[in-house]
Order: C-alpha cells, then structure tokens, then sequence
C-alpha cells in the first residue's frame, strides 16, 4: 500500500506516526485534507497519551475544531488529561454554549482549575451562564450575537462587519440586534436592510421594533414549542430587565431535546447517561444494568409461557407468528 492509500484508508497511521516523531506540521498538514468524519475517526483510533499530545501541538483554534468533532464523551476524557492552562487556551475558542456544555461535564475541581486559567473576560461569561439551569433558555443561548447601539448609523454597523468579518464569520449572522443605553433590547435589524439604505442613516430608523424575545428562565419544552409556532433562525434572550444576554438557536433546543431522550432510554435501561459514561463504577453499573435485565428476563419467561399455551393454534394458523414480537415486548 503506498503511502497516499494508506493516509486514505488509515489516517490514524501517519497521523499517530506524526504525532510519536513530534511533527507538528505533518499533523496539521494531515488534518486539513481530511473529512470531518475521517477526522472524528483518526483521532479515536489514536491512544489516549496520543491523543493528549495532539491536543497540545497543533494550535489552540485547531485544537477546538478537533474537539467539536468528537462525541462528547471523548472531549470530556482528552481535556481531563490536559494541564489546565492548555485546557484553558482551548476551550476559549469554543462558542460559549460550548465552553459551558464542556465545563458543566467536567469535575467540579477540573472545572474551576480551568477557569482560573482562563482570561477573565471568558470566565466571566462561561460562570454566568453556568448559572443557569442547563435546560433552560439561558443554559441552551450563546452569547455570540450582533449587538449595536440604537444611537449607531448604517455606516457604522458596516464597518464594524468588515473589520470584525473573520470573527462574525462563526456567528452564523443575519440579523443584528438593537439596544439602548442600559443594553435593554429595543429592535432587530435585518442585515440586508444596510444594503438597501444610505449610509448616514441612523439603524433605529430602519430597525423592526417591539422584537420577539424569550426570558432566560424559559424551559426546553416551552422552546420547543416556540420554535415550532416561529420559524426562526433564532430567537434573543432577555433576562428579568429586558436586557440583552444572548440569543438561542433552533438547533440548540433541537441537540437538547435528542440528548435528554437518550438519557431517559439510559435511565429506563437501567444507566444514568453521563455518569454511567465516565465514572460509574463496574460494580455498580452492573448492579444497575442487571436490575432491568432481570426484570426483562421475568417478563419475556412469561410472554414464553403464553406463546406455549396457545402453540397448537400458532401451528394450525400461521399468520399469527407476526405477532410474537408484540406479545414478548
């Protein structure tokens, strides 16, 4: 197999090579020209040392779309394993509801460690909204969003989006949000209005006023169902004053919800979700998982039971075997 078949079928083989030689271009290299799938893949089959090592050579920003890559779980082990000033660097450039999801799945202990090493301004943000409960608006909103002042005109939103084009670029940017002096939310500006009118004009004058807006304490159910009456790209969330904090994404409530029916399977199952994840013990995992299969054994001996009963007329009548998976579930 040549070496460009092998980087094909086998990523994880160059990249671990890479990674034991200490090339840090190679990685990178190797990195760029793979899919997100082949990517999520490579940095499974690499060992947990590897995996840690990697973490620490390519660039913080890098580093972070690695880990966006991954299963949540497998982020959680990797930043376990690192130093929390390198932790730090990379959890930065996550999105904010990211840097949150991270933290709050973390140790409390390796939580704090790593905030302490964060800058300020980036641990100020993640604590205020690890404050929130996590199934709510406020824990759900990224605090990534377009906010200008109602005093600003068309010139200066424009200028401020084309110096600031590479950082808005992750935003995922249509509408800009107005606000007044004390931050309270006071309009929605389309950015296509900017286009459309000259440049000295003043935003509040185009702005849409009195903007639908959602309050922090708003559950993941009641989000659900806004979202399913609005169509919209996303919604901005005001605390008790009316002031801005950030905004939610349909997407957001959308992983929510998907996570939080996976974590009642588990429970139903028998598991608790992250806990059972990372640091349940065996024995107990066990215990828990066993507790449930007994009770499965229990009613599928009985459901056989029933099947034996009636096995003449399951004989005479064919048909009816279409229904034994109904009767034993």
């Amino acid at each position: 197999m040549s070496e460009s078949e092998e980087q094909l079928n086998e990523p994880w083989i160059p990249l671990a090579e890479s990674i034991e030689s200490g090339n840090s271009n190679a990685a990178t290299d190797l990195l760029d020209t793979l899919s997100a799938g082949d990517t999520a893949l490579a940095i499974d089959r690499l060992t947990d040392d590897q995996q840690e090592t990697l973490m620490t050579m390519v660039e913080p920003e890098q580093a972070a779309d690695l880990l966006e890559q991954m299963p949540d779980a497998q982020i959680v082990d990797i930043v376990d394993g690192l130093e929390p000033g390198k932790a730090a660097d990379i959890i930065e450039e996550l999105s904010s509801d990211a840097q949150v999801d991270l933290l709050g799945d973390l140790e409390p202990d390796e939580a704090e460690d790593i905030l302490r090493e964060m800058e300020p301004k980036f641990a100020a943000g993640a604590r205020q909204l690890m404050a929130f409960d996590e199934d709510s608006a406020g824990g759900l909103m990224r605090t990534e969003c377009l906010a200008y002042a109602e005093t600003a005109t068309v010139h200066d939103v424009v200028e401020d989006l084309r110096k600031n084009a590479e950082t808005y670029s992750d935003y995922d940017v249509q509408y800009a949000y107005i606000v007044d002096g004390e931050n309270h939310l006071v309009g929605v500006l389309r950015l296509r209005d900017l286009l459309l009118n000259p440049s000295r004009r003043g935003i509040s004058d185009i702005m849409l006023g009195n903007p639908v807006s959602v309050h922090h304490d708003m559950t993941r159910e009641e989000l659900s169902r806004f979202f399913d009456d609005h169509r919209y790209i996303g919604v901005p969330v005001v605390d008790d004053e009316e002031r801005l904090v950030g905004v939610v994404l349909p997407e957001h409530v959308e992983e929510a919800e998907a996570e939080a029916a996976a974590e009642d399977f588990l429970k139903v199952s028998g598991l608790s979700g992250k806990e059972e994840l990372r640091s349940m013990p065996l024995v107990v995992r066990s215990r828990r998982r066993l507790s449930w299969l007994s009770i499965n054994i229990v009613l599928n001996v009985m459901a056989a039971s029933v099947i034996a009963m009636f096995q003449d007329t399951l004989s005479a009548v064919i048909a009816l075997a279409v229904f034994l998976p109904i009767i034993s579930d």
